[in-house]
């Protein structure tokens, strides 16, 4: 059956903005979640910086960043009627039907190289358990 036998019981919404000041500093996406985890259905990246970037998403366990992936985000991309790229495909196992996470896990998102004049924004959709 997949990931259709988990029913999730709360809405989960977080999102981040990296912005000019921001660096490529780790920022949290989602900390740690309710008593049971979580599971992510979607997680949109848009960029409106006039160069492409390029999203790094790490899950922290015992205070240990371990990286999950990346994505290349277009410049454009979620703005002026492109579309936003969903991470989640690119995090997940071939089939899954969404990103688990444990109730003690943090899920982190940093950039490769700085923004220069714009903004990405990552929005994480799912929910709780």
């Amino acid at each position: 059956m997949g990931l259709s036998i988990f029913d999730e019981r709360t809405v989960l919404s977080n999102r981040i903005r990296f912005q000019l000041a921001d660096g490529t500093g780790l920022k949290a996406l989602l900390g740690a979640a309710g008593t049971n985890g979580d599971r992510l259905d979607n997680i949109l990246l848009c960029n409106s910086d006039g160069i492409d970037h390029i999203v790094v998403f790490w899950e922290v366990s015992s205070a240990v960043n371990y990286c999950i992936g990346s994505i290349n985000v277009p410049a454009g991309t979620g703005h002026g009627g492109a579309a936003a790229v969903d991470a989640i495909p690119h995090l997940i196992a071939s089939g899954q039907g969404g990103f688990l996470q444990d109730n003690l896990s943090v899920l982190n998102c940093s950039l490769e190289v700085a923004v220069v004049t714009g903004e990405v924004d990552v929005v994480a959709m799912g929910g709780y358990f």
